[in-house]
């Protein structure tokens, strides 16, 4: 039986566009997430994506949930 695989898709956003006034600490927080669960899965059954800033548009988080996370079973 192979060990159970682990997916995430970890988005953090301190940008937006005017008039919205910038964020400070999401990307932060999201780093300081990702780097725990790191180091708490094996490498072999992490898969992560990341999504920071300008890359977290609507367009990209729908592609990682349709392309990476759906890889995901009941393991």
């Amino acid at each position: 039986m192979s060990a159970p695989q682990f997916y995430a898709l970890f988005v953090g956003i301190d940008t937006y566009l005017p008039p919205v006034p910038p964020l400070d600490g999401c990307v932060n927080d999201m780093r300081a997430m990702r780097d725990y669960i790191k180091r708490s899965v094996a490498p072999e059954n992490l898969h992560i994506e990341v999504l920071e800033n300008e890359q977290a548009t609507r367009m990209n988080v729908v592609q990682k949930f349709e392309e990476h996370l759906t890889q995901a079973t009941e393991n």
